[in-house]
């Protein structure tokens, strides 16, 4: 299970499992002379990917992601580079493209593009219920323990409530700014 890669990309508290669950298939081509490290190379084709929080049930608000082809990875001593990462769910598309340096301090260089369905906010917040579409547009770039997000999500008619407020908002349209 993805779970146990946990340890691998915990920024979180040490031992502090991933709240996710899902399954990964796919292949690793690898080239570089065996004793020579600084030379090894790595492409990685990942055919099939699916991604649910851990407590998932069924429902439009489950943020669950599947790939839509394959999600490519060129690795060598540098630097992971994504060739091609598109992620769908319900009502949500996702693309992913740059990459993360292994030696560089400012590390992170990546941008998020695509829609997502308001719902899946719940995932983050078990007490809001939202609905409504959003686009996305963002760069995350710097350092792997504090990245910078920069860019913009449109979001249209939307609707959020909170479990102990007895008033909501609906059919909001607006834009947030990252900065």
């Amino acid at each position: 299970a993805l779970s146990s890669l946990g340890p691998w990309w915990a920024p979180n508290a040490a031992g502090a499992r991933l709240p996710l669950q899902g399954y990964a298939d796919g292949r690793i081509s690898f080239s570089g002379r065996g004793m020579d490290p600084s030379g090894w190379k790595a492409r990685v084709e990942i055919a099939g990917l699916s991604l649910a929080p851990e407590t998932a049930e069924a429902g439009p608000g489950v943020l669950r992601f599947a790939n839509d082809g394959p999600i490519l990875l060129d690795i060598d001593r540098d630097a992971v580079r994504i060739g091609r990462a598109v992620l769908k769910g319900p009502d949500t598309n996702l693309e992913a493209s740059g990459s993360v340096a292994l030696r560089a301090e400012n590390a992170v260089q990546l941008r998020l593009r695509g829609s997502v369905n308001l719902a899946v906010l719940r995932n983050f917040d078990p007490d809001l219920t939202a609905s409504g579409s959003s686009t996305l547009d963002a760069t995350v770039r710097g350092r792997l323990s504090s990245p910078e997000i920069f860019g913009r999500l449109e979001f249209k008619n939307g609707s959020f409530y909170l479990s102990d407020v007895p008033n909501g908002i609906d059919k909001a349209t607006g834009t947030i700014l990252f900065s």
